[in-house]
């Protein structure tokens, strides 16, 4: 929807009882509007209309709706949470909570420098946290910006703009000639192939939002999208120390790590990323007081099992986290590869070829996404079958404090399930074994 058309809203009442008060702001996907109860005006929501260069897409409206039940799904303190979703006209809306406060951006641009280390740490806390939770149901961000990070009138970080884009990737880039995400704050691999990427890519966008509140800067940058491109690719992360001899190198290795190039050598899931920041910030503890404690509780066998076993279950913990969510990135891939299936049927019934080819070379690359989470659940399942037959057993049974949520514990069973099989001697699954086992 072109500006001019998206102002002709205010004023209006969609949807029998959405009245638009007034626009707040725009950006790739769409205008954002703030909008109130038509018979309750105390009650406000963010509304958001997409543009038309996005809703003209072939086949987007199942795309659309698809994802929209995906994020509708994420209920998290610190993500806003989208309400409803629905298309009037040629008009596609999404109604999200209604967040009154700044963006993260606006902080960063405010303070003209550096944020204090508290507030930085407690921002990229409660935003790991958010994608984490996505990570879990199955669902990319790809645009980690500090625009899309709200700070609430209690400081708390709320990620929004979640879902669209990771459908719409693929798509929008070939049929509307747009790359979705901000290549600022894009990993190598979403810039070399946009459709190839998993979790880490997320913890990498993270890091440079966590690197651009440390320092006031962006760790790449440059005159043009194309000089910002080649950085991202091809320099390595500055030392964040040179901007700002006030961080500590621990917290500075922290940063660099998220921002390897090589997604193998970053934290693999942003529940890692937020151990490694919440160990950061805990009080140093002095090695004569951890002796002390070990002696205390029986030599060397209690330094064992008191100190440095809590780090190992810690560990092991992060791999079946990390197992899972790639689990439920791939059954994610499982339900779009169905969806470009029936388009290929559609198009082959209606006798259009080169809409078949085009699912065709889309199917493909669903595929090829699914082999890519399947290699990195292998990698996390022969991890965990390394470490101590008993330890695992013991990191496993214990029960995850969000597992209530029905999908998380779907995911971990079958993560467990495999784990018992791959110590058995058996390989781990293969892409298809896996998808024949999503829970969907």
């Amino acid at each position: 929807m072109a500006e001019t058309e998206s102002d002709t809203l205010i004023g209006q009442v969609v949807h029998d009882n959405l009245y638009i008060r007034s626009k707040i702001g725009a950006g790739g996907m769409g205008t954002v509007y703030l909008a109130e109860n038509a018979g309750l005006r105390e009650k406000k929501y963010a509304v958001k209309v997409l543009h038309r260069t996005l809703t003209d897409i072939p086949a987007f409206r199942d795309r659309f709706y698809e994802e929209a039940r995906q994020q509708a799904r994420l209920s998290h303190p610190n993500i806003v949470q989208m309400y409803d979703y629905f298309q009037v006209g040629d008009d596609f809306f999404l109604v999200l909570e209604y967040v009154n406060g700044p963006t993260l951006a606006d902080l960063i641009d405010t303070a003209g420098g550096p944020l204090p280390e508290k507030q930085v740490l407690q921002i990229i806390r409660e935003v790991l946290a958010g994608l984490n939770c996505a990570h879990e149901h199955g669902i990319l961000h790809r645009d980690v910006k500090p625009p899309n990070v709200l700070i609430d009138q209690d400081g708390r970080a709320r990620l929004t703009d979640f879902g669209i884009a990771r459908e719409l990737g693929g798509a929008a880039r070939s049929e509307a000639g747009m790359t979705i995400g901000t290549v600022e704050y894009m990993s190598p691999e979403q810039i070399r192939d946009p459709d190839s990427v998993d979790q880490r890519s997320d913890v990498y966008a993270a890091g440079v939002v966590l690197c651009e509140m440390l320092t006031g800067k962006l760790p790449f940058d440059g005159p043009t999208p194309a000089a910002v491109r080649e950085a991202q690719l091809a320099r390595a992360p500055p030392d964040l120390r040179a901007d700002n001899p006030a961080i500590h190198k621990k917290l500075a290795a922290l940063v660099a790590k998220a921002l390897c190039k090589d997604p193998e050598e970053r934290f693999q899931g942003c529940l890692e990323f937020a151990k490694a920041v919440d160990a950061y910030a805990q009080p140093p503890v002095r090695l004569w007081a951890v002796w002390a404690l070990a002696a205390v509780l029986a030599g060397g066998v209690g330094y064992y099992f008191f100190v440095a076993r809590p780090d190992t279950l810690q560990a092991v913990h992060g791999h079946a986290r990390a197992a899972a969510s790639s689990y439920a990135l791939l059954c994610q891939q499982l339900k779009t590869l169905r969806m470009k299936q029936d388009g290929q049927r559609l198009a082959a019934e209606v006798g259009d070829p080169a809409l078949a080819s085009a699912f065709a070379r889309q199917i493909a690359e669903v595929r090829t996404n699914m082999d890519d989470f399947a290699l990195t659940y292998a990698r996390q399942i022969t991890a965990m079958a390394a470490y101590d037959a008993d330890l695992v057993q013991q990191a496993l049974a214990t029960r995850p404090a969000d597992a209530e949520v029905a999908d998380r514990d779907r995911y971990r069973a079958l993560t467990v399930a495999d784990y018992r099989r791959v110590t058995s001697g058996a390989a781990p699954p293969a892409s298809r074994v896996m998808a024949a086992a999503c829970p969907y």
